[in-house]
């Protein structure tokens, strides 16, 4: 209801303009900004009590701002770009759990878009009917 979020662990990398999506047991960071455009996924394991991140994989293009969202079995990263200058529109895709390896390119968005948001459609009340 109140009070400081706790600080309990780090990313391995430090970044800015980075996204994550998550799966029931998983969240992953999706890629940002440190030094240069990068273009690793983290994963942190629930609980996370302490710690740091563990890098599992990387999408096809280093950028950041990616739009971020997940379904149940995917968690998808969209657009993104460079600051104040290109942007994109591919759509890449990980599969839970993801472990490692390369983010699968899926399809593109209807034109590029950086620095925008997404956000996952789960209707929870028709989930338990």
């Amino acid at each position: 209801d109140s009070g400081t979020a706790t600080h309990v662990g780090n990313l391995n990398v430090t970044k800015y303009g980075s996204h994550g999506c998550n799966s029931s047991s998983c969240g992953y960071i999706f890629p940002g900004y440190s030094s240069g455009y990068i273009s690793s996924i983290d994963r942190i394991i629930f609980p996370f009590d302490s710690g740091t991140a563990t890098h599992v994989g990387n999408l096809n293009w280093s950028r950041s701002d990616i739009a971020t969202f997940n379904s149940t079995n995917y968690g998808f990263g969209c657009g993104g770009g460079f600051f104040h200058s290109d942007a994109f529109s591919f759509i890449e895709r990980i599969t839970f759990p993801f472990d490692s390896g390369t983010a699968t390119h899926v399809g593109n968005l209807s034109r590029t878009n950086y620095l925008f948001s997404g956000t996952d459609g789960v209707d929870f009340v028709t989930m338990f009917v």
